[in-house]
């Protein structure tokens, strides 16, 4: 079944954020295109994995800034009223600004090459109380592994403080 990406107009039939050849040519433009291309033919694992992506990244939804261009769009994005600092971030005829589309690409290649992802809301708490002072420890996070350069890519359209990003693996 063919991709059906975001064009910027809140479709309800959307199933990934950003096209394949946006991926391929990102993907390129950094150097990770190697696996990402490999054994692939008719880009069906390109595909699912810009699906799987599109799904990732709304795990950051509750941290985006704005609000959703229309009720029924598949997707966080497109979004309107993305302001921060006094600064718009408006982006028009765009499926997401291009930081959020390379964020997809960059999910899906790990998608695609090696990591399976959950948020890093866990609940896995240790705590440990000596007298006045109190450390809290949260397990699951000390043995993910973090993934900082997804959360640089989604920093500047969430809010302050919004969700991290971790490989369970």
């Amino acid at each position: 079944m063919a991709l059906v990406p975001e064009d910027g107009t809140g479709l309800s039939t959307a199933d990934s954020l950003c096209a394949r050849a946006f991926a391929d040519a990102y993907l390129l433009s950094v150097g990770l295109s190697t696996n990402w291309l490999a054994s692939d033919t008719d880009g069906a694992k390109r595909d699912a994995a810009l699906r799987v992506a599109a799904i990732v990244v709304s795990e950051w939804e509750p941290a985006w800034l704005g609000q959703q261009l229309t009720t029924a769009q598949a997707f966080a994005w497109p979004r309107v009223g993305l302001n921060r600092v006094g600064a718009s971030l408006a982006v028009s005829g765009q499926a997401a600004p291009t930081r959020i589309l390379n964020l997809v690409c960059e999910v899906a290649y790990l998608q695609k090459t090696a990591a399976a992802f959950t948020k890093s809301e866990s609940r896995n708490i240790a705590e440990v109380v000596v007298g006045p002072l109190e450390v809290v420890y949260d397990l699951a996070r000390a043995a993910s592994k973090r993934y900082p350069q997804l959360n640089r890519l989604a920093a500047l359209f969430t809010a302050p403080g919004g969700l991290s990003f971790v490989s369970s693996n």
